[in-house]
């Protein structure tokens, strides 16, 4: 977590992804505050399942 996330937008969300090797993370960023907020943390297929429950 030394290293900054520069995620991609999520399709029209307000998350970013970021791919860590075999990991995802999930994040929101406040710019101004210079604040990252970490919603998911875990493999591909659980960030499917994440997702999918976001849609909802």
């Amino acid at each position: 977590m030394k290293q900054p996330l520069s995620g991609r937008g999520l399709h029209g969300s307000h998350f970013l992804v970021e791919e860590v090797g075999q990991y995802r993370i999930a994040f929101e960023q406040d710019r101004d505050a210079r604040i990252k907020f970490i919603h998911f943390i875990g493999t591909h297929k659980q960030y499917e399942e994440w997702y999918r429950n976001q849609m909802i």
